[in-house]
Order: C-alpha cells, then structure tokens, then sequence
C-alpha cells in the first residue's frame, strides 16, 4: 500500500457519543481517532458533551486531542484577529450609573474584556445598574451596553475588547495545554475557513482541518487546510467505502471523515456505531492505515514533491 493511502475519523464537538460508542468501537480494531474539543462546552457545564475524566482517557489510548475553539464560532461572526478586537467610540449614556454605548460590527459576541477583565453579560440593558462590569449585547441595534469596572474621565478611555476569532484558538489551546494535553491541531467550527483565519492559526497549531469534502494529495496537500468529508446521518458504511476506494486506494490520498456524535440523537448529523463499525472493520481488512490528523499530515509532509 502507497504511503500516502490512509484515512482519518474526527469526532468533532466533543459529545458524548464520541466517548460512549465511537471509542469503544475503535478500541474494539485498536485503531486511534480524533476529537475535537470545544472547551466552553466540557461536563459538567453541559451534559451532552464529554468531561475531562473522558477525554484524558482518549488521549491516554492514542487518540489526538484536537482544538475546535472555545465557543465554536465562524472568523466571520466575531472580530477574526486581537487587531480588530478593539470596541471604539463609546457614547455615555447613562451617568447614574455610567453606561456607555459602543457600536459591535458582527453577528455574535462570546466575550468582553474591560482593561483585560472579563465582563459579565446580562439578560437586560436593565440589569447593568445592579453592578460594575456587566455587558449587555443589544443584537437589534448592532451595539454594546456596558457598565465598566471604573469609570473614566473621558469615554476615549476606556479600553474595551471583544473575543476574537484569534483568542478562540489561543485560549483552547491553552485550556486544554493547562490540563496536559499537547494541542497539534486545530479543526474549524463549521468547517468555515478564511484566509486570515488560516493565517492566524499558523501561531498556535501545527495543523488545521477543516472541510471542502475533498480527499488530501502529496501534490498539493496544506497543512493549514487539511480537507475533510462530511458525515450525514443518512450515509451509509457503504458510501464512505466508496469514497475511500475512490481516493485512498485508486488515488494514493488521504481520506478524513469529519463526523459528529456516534450512536445517540445528539449534535449534528449523528451516525450509528453500526455503521462506524462496519467502515473500520473494512479498512482493517483492506490493509488500511487509520492515522491522527497529526500523524498523517506528518507523513505528508514527508511525500510533498522534492522530499
């Protein structure tokens, strides 16, 4: 088999399926996946996804623990860099107590920081006048509410950040670098990718995948866009066989699937361990390497042209 011929599965989000039943399923062939983790999302915050007790335990059994940010956001929907994070121009509104509003450019706001500390968002405009250091996100009017920590002399003052796209890989990163995971790469929420994204993403992991359903060549494979297929819950083992003699086989290509939950109704597009089952069986019968993301782009990197 040529050395570029192998195939990926990413569990991405973190559910709990990926620990209940993809991970019994792999150990069953001893074979390594991958999962990305949201990290605002671990148990106990949410009971649909996996605690830190779990994923430490896929890590210790070979599998690649990936970042898939903190909120799971696209680099449109929130400022992309710690450049663009800035909010300017406020206007005071209120004196008693100060509140002052700013205007927000994008559709989602995961985060605000005031001199560096984090805020914290209300429910209601209303709520700002029960304490300092709240926020209230006013999607109608494309603006912020904020109540800072101290008031300023001048509205010019005040040094108000959003959460970017940028803190996303940073922090995640570092969260579950905090909790002894070692972070190669980073998947992209929605599979959503953007040239200033990608470019960002070069300072804080190795690798990033994320979709195109496209399979990865020596000839013309990137690190910082590794491609993905998308798994739906109406494929069949069989159309994921296909796509794999398609291109792993007849094409010496990389194939990775991107799934989500495996064997319960949660997240999105869920697949049945039956049919995980059946693939894997399949792809160790054909002889096929089942690689970490890591692991395979490591080893095309090794077939690029001129290596």
């Amino acid at each position: 088999m040529a050395r570029a011929a192998m195939v990926s599965l990413t569990f991405d989000d973190g559910l709990n399926g990926t620990y209940d039943f993809a991970y019994p399923v792999l150990s069953k062939y001893g074979v390594p996946g991958v999962s990305g983790i949201i990290t605002s999302r671990i148990e106990p915050d949410h009971v649909d996804f996996m605690n830190w007790e779990e994923i430490d335990k896929l890590a210790g059994a070979g599998w690649e623990i990936a970042s898939h940010s903190v909120h799971h956001v696209r680099p449109i929907d929130v400022p992309v860099s710690y450049a663009k994070e800035p909010i300017k121009e406020w206007t005071l509104v209120s004196s008693d107590p100060p509140i002052y509003r700013g205007h927000y450019d994008y559709m989602l706001l995961t985060g605000l920081f005031d001199s560096g500390r984090p805020l914290t968002a209300v429910a209601d405009a209303k709520e700002l006048k029960l304490a300092p250091g709240t926020y209230f996100f006013d999607r109608i009017y494309e603006s912020v509410l904020i109540r800072p920590f101290k008031t300023p002399e001048y509205p010019t003052q005040l040094d108000i950040r959003a959460f970017s796209y940028e803190r996303e890989m940073e922090q995640s990163k570092k969260e579950l670098a905090d909790h002894g995971i070692e972070v190669k790469t980073y998947i992209t929420p929605y599979n959503y990718w953007t040239d200033e994204a990608k470019e960002a993403s070069k300072r804080y992991c190795q690798f990033a995948a994320t979709g195109e359903g496209l399979a990865n060549r020596p000839g013309n494979f990137d690190r910082y866009a590794i491609k993905r297929y998308m798994v739906h819950t109406n494929d069949t083992a069989a159309s994921l066989i296909r796509i794999v003699k398609e291109n792993t086989v007849d094409k010496n290509s990389w194939v990775i699937f991107c799934l989500h939950s495996i064997g319960d109704n949660t997240g999105w597009e869920p697949w049945s361990s039956e049919n995980l089952d059946k693939l894997i069986a399949w792809l160790k019968q054909s002889g096929i390497d089942i690689v970490t993301i890591s692991g395979g782009a490591e080893r095309m990197a090794k077939l690029a042209p001129g290596k």
